[in-house]
């Protein structure tokens, strides 16, 4: 997300992304890796939920305790530092 400003966020402004030298996203294509980067990243999340959930109901130890994201502090300092990360 925070490569949206210079990459654009939905056309291909940017001067293409490469890992290591290795060219994978290319300058001319029309669409943006922002969305797609989106997408992965969501796809991971709902991933890794629905394992930490099944993880719980069968009684094994989860990474992450879901549970404690129903605190208000817990969310509100998520949301705090996502926003100052962010800015």
């Amino acid at each position: 997300m925070t490569g949206g400003p210079d990459q654009g966020w939905a056309a291909d402004r940017g001067h293409g992304l490469s890992l290591g030298g290795t060219p994978f996203w290319s300058a001319s294509w029309p669409i943006s890796p922002v969305p797609l980067a989106a997408a992965i990243a969501v796809a991971a999340l709902a991933a890794f939920l629905g394992y930490e959930r099944s993880e719980a109901a069968v009684g094994r130890s989860a990474l992450v305790d879901l549970a404690m994201f129903a605190r208000r502090s817990v969310s509100g300092g998520l949301v705090t530092a996502a926003t100052v990360v962010m800015a």
